[in-house]
C-alpha cells in the first residue's frame, strides 16, 4: 500500500491494517454469500415480527464503530420503510446504558441489533441484559464478527435472536476497525433492504468493483496523504453523516491522536465548527446523489 514494502511496512507496525483494509471486498463476497444462504430464515424472522406487531422499533446498537454503523443505516431505512410500522434508531450502547428508560421501553416491541467486532464490549453485553429486563416483547438480531464473543454464545439456542456470524477475517486484529465495520454494515444493509435479490446483488457488484478500483489506484490517495497538514475534516449529509463520524475516527485513531479531526454535515459546518479551517487543514467532503441535498454540499 502507498509503495510500501512488506518488510516496511511490519516495521512501521502497519501490516495489519494495512492487509485488513485490502481484504475488504473479499470479505465483502464472503459476507453476500453467507446473506444469501440464510436469506429465507432471515425474512422469516423479520416477516413472524411484523405479523405479530403494529408496530415495532428497531434500535442499531454498538460502541464507537459499531454504533457508527447505525449511524450511517438509519437515514436510509426511514426513508424507505413506513416509520408508522417500522421506526428505526440508531442509539450507541454507551447511551442506552447510562439511561436505559429514555430508550427502552416495556410495552413497545422492539428489535435490538447489536453491531460487535468482538462481541464482549461491557456497554454491549450490558445492553442486552438491560433489553431483557425492561421489554417484554423484545427480538434481537446480534451481527458480529466473533464467534467465541459473549454476544454471539448468548445468541446460540435462542429463537427470538438471529445471529448473524461475519467472515472470520473480518474480526480485526488492527487497532482500528476497517473490515469490520464494512461487513457489519453491508450485512444490515442486505438484511432491512426489501429491495428484491437480484437487486440487491447488482448492487452488491458495484460496490464491490468500485472498491477494487479504489484500492488498485492507491497513488491517489498518496497525494492526499502527502500534503502538509494536521487537520482533517470528514462532512457528510444524511447516511454519510455517519460515515463522517467513522473516517474522522480512522484518522484520530491512526496517528494516535496527532492530527485533529472532526466531522459535521456541510450546512452544520457553517454554523461555527468551520473556524476550525486553517492553512493545514484538509476538507473532505462525502457528496450525496440526491439533487436536492447535493446544492447544499456543493454550496
Amino acid at each position: 500500500m502507498l509503495d510500501y514494502s512488506q518488510e516496511e511496512l511490519q516495521r512501521l507496525g502497519a501490516d495489519i491494517t494495512t492487509r485488513e483494509i485490502y481484504q475488504q471486498p473479499e470479505i465483502w463476497q464472503e459476507a453476500f454469500d453467507s446473506y444469501k444462504a440464510q436469506a429465507t430464515a432471515i425474512a422469516a424472522f423479520l416477516k413472524n415480527i411484523e405479523d405479530k406487531h403494529d408496530y415495532i422499533k428497531v434500535i442499531f446498537a454498538g460502541a464507537g464503530s459499531s454504533a457508527y454503523v447505525g449511524d450511517t443505516l438509519t437515514p436510509y431505512f426511514r426513508q424507505i420503510y413506513d416509520e408508522r410500522k417500522w421506526n428505526f434508531n440508531a442509539i450507541a450502547t454507551t447511551d442506552i446504558v447510562a439511561n436505559p428508560l429514555v430508550h427502552l421501553k416495556r410495552e413497545v416491541p422492539t428489535v435490538l441489533v447489536s453491531f460487535a467486532r468482538s462481541g464482549n464490549s461491557p456497554e454491549s453485553v450490558a445492553t442486552v441484559d438491560l433489553a431483557k429486563q425492561l421489554v417484554d416483547d423484545l427480538y434481537q438480531i446480534t451481527i458480529t464478527c466473533a464467534a467465541q464473543g459473549k454476544l454471539a454464545q448468548q445468541a446460540q439456542g435462542d429463537e427470538k435472536n438471529l445471529l448473524l456470524l461475519q467472515p472470520e477475517a473480518s474480526n480485526d486484529a488492527g487497532f482500528a476497525m476497517t473490515s469490520s465495520f464494512t461487513s457489519m454494515m453491508l450485512t444490515a444493509l442486505l438484511v432491512f433492504d426489501p429491495t428484491e435479490f437480484a437487486v440487491k446483488a447488482e448492487r452488491f457488484e458495484v460496490v464491490s468493483s468500485l472498491a477494487r478500483k479504489v484500492l488498485d489506484n492507491a497513488e491517489d490517495v498518496k497525494e492526499l496523504v502527502d500534503l502538509d497538514f494536521n487537520r482533517v475534516i470528514y462532512l457528510g449529509a444524511g447516511p454519510f453523516f455517519g460515515l463522517a463520524h467513522e473516517a474522522q475516527l480512522k484518522i484520530l485513531e491512526l496517528t494516535a491522536g496527532q492530527v485533529a479531526t472532526m466531522y459535521e454535515s456541510p450546512v452544520g459546518f457553517r454554523h461555527g465548527p468551520k473556524s476550525l479551517i486553517n492553512e493545514d487543514t484538509v476538507v473532505l467532503v462525502f457528496g450525496t446523489t440526491t439533487d436536492y441535498t447535493r446544492k447544499y454540499d456543493l454550496d
